[in-house]
């Protein structure tokens, strides 16, 4: 495969994401549905193992949406800590035939660590409403469990992308 050939399905692949983040910054009520997507799209390199080229993407993505005034907060951060790193380790994981509990267990960690990043970074500027901060612990264990399924759907999604994707790619 052509440098150029790699350096175009990214930049596509950035563009594409680019849309689904653009999309986030003016439904901001709709703004993690919508950077799922965009991390959705980095599936497009990495169905062709191009893992450095999706990280790229991952990187030049969060930096383009520093152009959108106000978002770092509800895009940037999410972003740049979770969503573009989390399909990159879900296809490196599946592609290294761990087990699957083992594989859940480091992504839930991973999960973690990124929740807990995103809170002390924010936490600082934006004031978090009080039912939050008493409930915290609660707050974690729902948003784990909404992860542990948002992850299998990932994964089986990935699964039918790469299909798909290589298909249309060739």
């Amino acid at each position: 495969m052509r440098n150029s050939y790699k350096v175009a399905l990214a930049g596509i692949t950035a563009a594409l994401s680019m849309v689904f983040i653009t999309v986030a910054y003016f439904a901001s009520f709709m703004s993690l549905p919508f950077l799922a997507l965009a991390s959705m799209c980095l599936l497009i390199p990495l169905s062709k193992k191009l893992y450095v080229y999706a990280g790229l993407c991952g990187i030049s993505v969060a930096l383009l949406s520093l152009l959108y005034p106000a978002s770092i907060f509800t895009i940037l951060i999410p972003y740049a800590i979770f969503f573009s790193i989390h399909p990159i380790l879900t296809v490196i994981l599946s592609n290294v035939k761990l087990n699957k509990i083992i594989a859940s267990v480091i992504k839930q960690v991973f999960f973690n660590a990124a929740l807990v990043s995103i809170y002390f970074i924010v936490k600082g500027i934006v004031v978090f409403p009080e039912f939050v901060e008493k409930n915290l612990i609660w707050v974690v264990i729902i948003a784990n469990l909404f992860f542990y399924f948002y992850d299998d759907l990932f994964l089986r999604l990935s699964v039918r992308l790469d299909k798909y994707i290589s298909k249309i790619i060739k």
